[in-house]
């Protein structure tokens, strides 16, 4: 059997259309639609009720009783799931290939040492259309179906890079192998400080087994303003960054050897950080930075252009002026 997680949250003009996408699907093996509702206050509860009603046989709803957060409501599902082998779909995407999961399913089932399989997707509006390209390799052919051995994506993931931006929702991958990794380092996949589940998944998968790209586009990823990864808040923004941050280098320690350098991506994203601090004139903001850098030298080195961030938040009146200039609000 093959599940399905459906993740949602106030998606009741979504949700539908990503059931609908994962119904649509060509297979014969049997197939569980697992949707974590992580207690939503507009109608998407009613939308999915009416369709476990509808497919009882396929559809299990599992309703939140209070809001759990992303992370924690994504591996609560997990543990709901009884398939063998786990995909996913967010409440707000649709996959647009009614072969993917058999695609999926053949190849997992071909090499016991695949982990994980995934696939080359599109953003989108949220409407789905307006469809964008995302550049899956640098300087490769996206056409050409790649195998990376065990651990060989592993850094890659860790980068952030291309060759490692694997999207989950476009993905295939064994329950037990998760699992197994879950229930013995539970701190290291959930966390008050995380605020995704992806990265963990395919960080641990990548360094267990083999990953199998195919070439075909499967999904459509929705792309809103206010989306986690997409917002413009300051203080959001930079609390997105921090969390990844340090997941990256936890998971760096746990999975990768020792000569694994990840310093231009802790450097970059410490650049990120100083450039949200600024932008916010949130004092508590530029209080929590100082804090980060105390708390690793793996975050302790910074490029030229942090310095001058941190040059231009150091002193308040000075951070005041700077900010005027650049036509900002600083009530604060």
């Amino acid at each position: 059997m093959i599940s399905v997680i459906v993740t949602t949250y106030n998606q009741e003009n979504t949700i539908g259309r990503t059931l609908q996408s994962i119904l649509s699907q060509n297979i014969d093996v049997p197939y569980e639609i697992v949707i974590g509702d992580d207690c939503s206050s507009d109608c998407t509860r009613e939308v999915c009720e009416k369709y476990e009603k509808k497919y009882p046989e396929i559809i299990r709803y599992f309703r939140r009783e209070h809001n759990l957060g992303v992370v924690t409501n994504y591996f609560q599902c997990v543990r709901d799931c009884r398939g063998k082998y786990i995909a996913d779909c967010a409440g707000d995407d649709f996959w647009v290939d009614n072969d993917k999961l058999a695609k999926e399913f053949e190849l997992m089932e071909s090499d016991r040492d695949i982990s994980l399989v995934h696939t080359d997707w599109r953003c989108c509006d949220a409407d789905g259309t307006n469809p964008r390209i995302i550049s899956r390799f640098k300087n490769e052919n996206r056409n050409t179906k790649k195998v990376f051995a065990k651990g060989k994506l592993t850094g890659n993931v860790l980068l952030h890079d291309n060759i490692g931006k694997i999207h989950l929702c476009s993905a295939m991958y064994r329950r037990d192998l998760l699992l197994s990794e879950l229930n013995e380092k539970p701190s290291l996949f959930i966390s008050d400080d995380y605020n995704c589940e992806d990265l963990q998944i395919v960080t641990a998968l990548s360094a267990l087994g083999k990953v199998v790209y195919i070439p075909d586009i499967t999904l459509y990823y929705t792309v809103t303003p206010d989306s986690i990864s997409h917002n413009s808040d300051f203080d959001k923004k930079y609390r997105q960054i921090k969390s990844n941050l340090i997941l990256t280098e936890r998971l760096r320690q746990e999975y990768c050897d020792k000569d694994t350098d990840i310093t231009e991506y802790n450097m970059q994203n410490m650049e990120y950080l100083a450039a949200q601090v600024f932008h916010s004139g949130d004092v508590a903001l530029r209080k929590d930075y100082y804090e980060l850098k105390k708390s690793s030298t793996c975050f302790n080195r910074i490029n030229f252009k942090n310095h001058v961030w941190e040059m231009s938040f150091a002193n308040r009146c000075l951070w005041k002026f700077f900010r005027y200039l650049l036509g900002k609000d600083i009530s604060r």
